[in-house]
């Protein structure tokens, strides 16, 4: 959705995606994490599935809480101006979801399926 036609399209887009995000990080991501993975990361800290649950963790909580700043900081701004500054910021937290969601996928492969076993 590229283009000054477009860009509040994409922020209405965006705001939406961060809201279902968020319902989804808080309903289901949160307390799998502490239910589930809490206890195996403090027995087995140094193992692989904690450290890629523990990057995960941080990386996700970073692209959610940069959405939520970024979308904020659209909504409440008077002008598409604002959007434009904030570029570099856009960039970093779509490089951060995506890390935070292949760590994920390899999380799900590895507890889900005998495709990764680590």
């Amino acid at each position: 959705m590229k283009g000054r036609k477009m860009i509040r399209a994409h922020g209405i887009t965006m705001l939406l995606a961060v809201a279902v995000h968020s319902v989804t990080i808080l309903a289901v991501m949160i307390p799998s994490f502490y239910s589930g993975l809490t206890p195996h990361i403090l027995e087995k800290f140094a193992k692989p599935t904690s450290l890629i649950s523990i990057f995960h963790g941080i990386t996700g909580l970073l692209a959610w809480l940069l959405g939520i700043w970024i979308v904020a900081v659209w909504h409440l701004s008077p002008s598409t101006q604002a959007c434009y500054r904030k570029k570099v910021a856009m960039r970093f937290t779509l490089v951060l979801w995506l890390i935070a969601l292949i760590l994920g996928f390899i999380m799900y492969l590895n507890f889900y399926t005998e495709f990764l076993p680590l």
